[in-house]
């Protein structure tokens, strides 16, 4: 059984710029997620999926020997990581995150009592480590936003109306997740254009693992979320995908958070 070190969070950067003949209009900060831009290397994960340093799986960890059972007994797996392809998507520039509810065959380098079983899987997830939604001077913001890069994967040939789901939270230190996206699987091929070819199919691992179909794929979009009642907290944020009866994945990438006044 392998051990995985958590890593400290630190800001990547900041990038501050202004505009307007004043000089005191249209301020923006960004501020990176560490690990977001997802062109780590050297690490490892659950079952074979690169995990980035500074993000952590929700649920049953197969670095922690998975001791409450979570993953096995109750279907919650967290089963995420970093990858320069998922089935027939590609990033559009490297690597890029995945969550998916996929069933997967694990050894004992996953589960010290499993080997070369199936386990199905239907709720997974990941999550970052607390980031401060501010700046580190003395600048007050009114405005603050959740960028990323997203596709959505489902197993399902004929999507509409299913109630997988994708969703993204945010959960202060010390106080409950509000969700702030939540998106299924019926989406796609409405608000969620697809890919004419879909994603055809991914194994895990990715080396004799179980194959699963994704039929349907959107391209990839842009997300904007409002997080603004956050500014000045330190938040984390969260990565789930759900599953009602047909496996679903979503694939993000450069996560960073736009403050503005």
């Amino acid at each position: 059984m392998r051990t995985h070190t958590r890593w400290p969070v630190l800001l990547a950067g900041l990038l501050a710029a202004c505009s307007g003949s004043d000089g005191d209009t249209d301020i923006i900060a960004q501020v990176d997620l560490p690990g977001a831009g997802f062109n780590d290397t050297g690490v490892f994960g659950f079952g074979r999926l690169d995990l980035p340093d500074l993000w952590t799986h929700m649920f049953g960890r197969a670095q922690d020997g998975d001791f409450e059972r979570e993953c096995r007994d109750t279907q919650r797996c967290g089963i995420g990581g970093v990858v320069s392809a998922f089935g027939l998507l590609t990033g559009e520039s490297g690597n890029f995150a995945v969550v998916t509810t996929a069933n997967f065959r694990c050894t004992t380098q996953d589960f010290d009592d499993c080997a070369d079983q199936e386990v199905p899987v239907a709720l997974s997830g990941v999550q970052t480590f607390p980031q401060l939604v501010d700046t580190d001077d003395s600048q007050a913001w009114t405005g603050a936003t959740l960028l990323f890069r997203y596709a959505v994967l489902s197993a399902r040939e004929d999507p509409a109306g299913s109630a997988d789901s994708i969703v993204i939270r945010v959960e202060p230190v010390g106080g409950e997740a509000t969700t702030v996206l939540r998106l299924s699987s019926g989406n796609l091929g409405g608000s969620l254009p697809l890919q004419e070819s879909g994603c055809g199919t991914q194994p895990l691992p990715a080396l004799d693992g179980i194959e699963t179909s994704y039929p349907s794929c959107s391209e990839w979009s842009d997300a904007s979320v409002d997080i603004g009642d956050f500014i000045g907290q330190e938040v984390s944020f969260q990565f789930l995908a759900g599953e009602a009866g047909a496996a679903i994945a979503m694939a993000f990438d450069d996560v960073r958070i736009e403050l503005s006044r």
